[in-house]
């Protein structure tokens, strides 16, 4: 999203997995829109999906609990898919409010 409010990036070797979201906020810090870029597995891929959902009206991230309770559970060995794509949301908003 080149006119993006907020960019959270999370590169994990570990896993192999980059996430990237990005948010655009209303003015009054209400996210709009959201869109992601991710490589990893398809949970992974999956739980950036569902967040950019989740965000829409939010004025806050979301937490791995909520994206793990809105993809009907993830198994064990893929809870670290919500786990990053968490964290990328936090930053997201974090570099949305250091820039605004």
């Amino acid at each position: 999203m080149a006119d993006a409010d907020g960019i959270g990036r999370i590169d994990d070797a570990a896993t192999d997995t980059m996430v990237q979201l990005f948010i655009k906020l209303s003015a009054a810090g209400i996210v709009e829109r959201a869109t992601f870029r991710t490589f990893g597995c398809s949970a992974c891929i999956a739980a950036s999906s569902i967040a950019t959902e989740l965000l829409i009206g939010r004025t806050r991230a979301i937490s791995a609990d909520q994206l793990d309770d809105a993809l009907g559970g993830l198994p064990e060995d893929k809870r670290y898919c919500a786990d990053l794509v968490a964290e990328a949301t936090a930053k997201a908003f974090g570099a949305a409010v250091s820039a605004g």
